[in-house]
């Protein structure tokens, strides 16, 4: 996967959560997700499809589609 969109990714997820006015401590607590691995998914490091479901249910984000519709618009805008 090239880096433009694995950083999409990351951007995207970061996004979600800011919008969501929520830090990482609060979204670690929540899903058991460790907080390192939430910023290494944010800086678009992250490659485990789990815990990006987990995140994605977290955010009350239904399916993978919505989510990569996101990235897909978050990749063109700049």
């Amino acid at each position: 996967m090239n880096d433009i969109i694995k950083n999409s990714i990351g951007e995207t997820l970061r996004n979600i959560r800011k919008s969501n006015l929520l830090n990482v401590a609060e979204v670690s607590k929540n899903t058991g997700i460790n907080k390192d691995t939430i910023y290494r998914y944010e800086r678009g490091k992250g490659n485990d499809l789990e815990v990006l479901s987990k995140l994605l249910e977290y955010y009350q984000i239904p399916d993978f589609i919505i989510f990569f519709n996101k990235v897909y618009d978050n990749c063109h805008k700049k």
